[in-house]
């Protein structure tokens, strides 16, 4: 199974310290992907959805928010 980022944005860009950043990430994958972790250098883990909740506006697209 083989995946693979292909396209990361955030929003605002760029981010203003103190305010809230939406991230989407373009994932494509020989199988569905409902979920993925981001981690971060400050040892944050980021879980990003493509189930249409927590921030993802439409299920099964392929991003993930």
């Amino acid at each position: 199974m083989a995946i693979q980022i292909v396209d990361a944005k955030l929003a605002p860009n760029p981010v203003i310290a103190g305010k809230d950043v939406k991230a989407l990430c373009q994932i494509e994958s020989s199988v569905a992907i409902q979920s993925v972790q981001v981690f971060d250098p400050r040892d944050w883990v980021l879980k990003m959805y493509d189930d249409g909740t927590n921030g993802d506006e439409v299920a099964g697209e392929r991003i993930n928010t």
